[in-house]
């Protein structure tokens, strides 16, 4: 997976999503605070023509509980699509999170601007 600091210093991952038909090339920002698979906004989304699973309640980092829609999708890791779980968001960027890393090595060293999934 192609891993990099974007220009304001957050590390990101580029992966492909796979919905029933379509896939794309998403840049998600690598975020070890979420517990879930993977935020997509709505755009992509809609173009994906993901399969609705069921809605969720999510704590945020200020503590408030919002209702989020789940959607089932594929996301390619590691030259393999395997099943994931896809959280809509109506604002920001896609987010990768650590259910989706779990079976893998991360490693962030902002000192030598490095990013490695393995």
């Amino acid at each position: 997976m192609n891993c990099f600091f974007d220009e304001k210093g957050s590390p990101k991952a580029k992966l492909i999503v796979k919905g029933e038909h379509e896939e794309v090339e998403i840049e998600a920002l690598i975020d070890t605070g979420f517990s879930g698979d993977l935020t997509l906004p709505l755009p992509e989304a809609i173009f994906l023509k993901l399969r609705l699973v069921s809605s969720v309640a999510i704590v945020l980092a200020d503590g408030s509980i919002k209702n989020k829609l789940m959607f089932e999708g594929k996301s390619k890791l590691d030259k393999k699509f395997v099943s994931t779980d896809i959280i809509l968001t109506e604002e920001g960027d896609a987010k990768v999170g650590i259910a989706l890393l779990k079976r893998n090595r991360l490693t962030i060293d902002f000192a030598k601007d490095k990013i490695s999934i393995k």
